[in-house]
């Protein structure tokens, strides 16, 4: 079986680690009910679709080390009343792989505060929020979606260093596709953001506590839908606290968003736009400003 994910780091370490089980691994774990995983160094894997009955979260991941394997099994809450989360990782340096699972009918559907984690091929779908990175240290996330949550879709929240989404759909959220705050050098790249209620991109706010530095939005480029189009509000938008985060956007494709590529600083600021598609874009009060830099700038 391939896995879509590449392991890096401590992740690449532990997947040696635990390649010949004869001789060093533990037999895998089986999960059939909601709980916390504490156990270090541990394969868990669950055995068939959990449903949380009560109003909190279902799984937490609280070991170093480890990993969860979805197998493609479902993880479903009570819904509105939720005030908990399908997945919440407090561990360090843990693997979460879905194989095409579904979190539903959370607060937050996957939530990472641990550090150094990754996660793959998964959906986030009818909770509050989909998915949220709020760690201390390196954070991976790839080949995902998020959509029909009723607040953003996802959110990189207070990330200590590099937190990346990479390769994933965030669509038809009630907010924004993909909300960047208060987080340092967090990446997303090669995704579409599509019909949120929201902005498709929204970095950083108004008040130095969302500033970013350094935030990275890279190769959303698709054409059929157009990679950051219909959403309510903005396609991408730079907000006025990350006035000099030198923020980066390239590669993009917007149309048909309220207004398509938007940084809310005069002259942008310190933050650079180049190489991208759009039909409108604005600067503090300028509109189609030489700041926004499209196709060949």
């Amino acid at each position: 079986m391939t896995v879509g994910l590449l392991l890096t780091g401590p992740q690449a370490a532990w997947a040696k680690k635990h390649s010949n089980k004869s001789e060093e691994g533990p037999d895998p774990t089986a999960v059939s009910a909601c709980g916390t995983l504490a156990t270090a160094d541990t394969i868990y894997y669950l055995t068939g679709n959990l449903t949380e009955a009560g109003t909190g979260t279902c799984i937490t991941l609280s070991a170093t080390g480890s990993a969860l394997l979805l197998n493609g099994y479902n993880i479903t809450g009570p819904g509105a009343s939720s005030i908990g989360d399908g997945i919440h990782i407090t561990g360090t340096s843990d693997v979460v792989e879905g194989f095409n699972s579904t979190i539903s009918g959370f607060e937050i559907g996957l939530i990472d505060t641990g550090g150094g984690s990754v996660g793959d091929d998964f959906n986030v779908t009818d909770n509050v929020i989909g998915l949220e990175l709020a760690s201390s240290a390196t954070t991976r996330f790839v080949n995902f979606s998020s959509f029909s949550n009723t607040g953003n879709g996802i959110f990189i929240n207070g990330c200590g260093a590099h937190c990346s989404v990479l390769d994933f759909s965030s669509t038809d959220n009630g907010s924004n596709g993909l909300l960047i705050e208060g987080s340092t050098f967090p990446l997303a790249d090669v995704f579409i953001a599509v019909g949120n209620g929201g902005s498709g991109v929204q970095v950083g706010g108004t008040t130095s506590g969302n500033r970013n530095t350094h935030a990275v939005i890279a190769d959303a480029f698709l054409s059929s839908p157009v990679g950051i189009s219909d959403n309510t509000s903005y396609g991408v938008v730079i907000g006025t606290s990350d006035n000099t985060s030198n923020d980066f956007v390239t590669t993009v494709e917007a149309s048909t968003n309220l207004i398509d590529l938007y940084d809310q600083n005069t002259t942008c600021g310190a933050n650079l736009w180049f190489n991208n598609s759009f039909t409108s874009s604005k600067a503090g009060t300028a509109t189609s400003p030489a700041c926004i830099g499209g196709i060949g700038s």
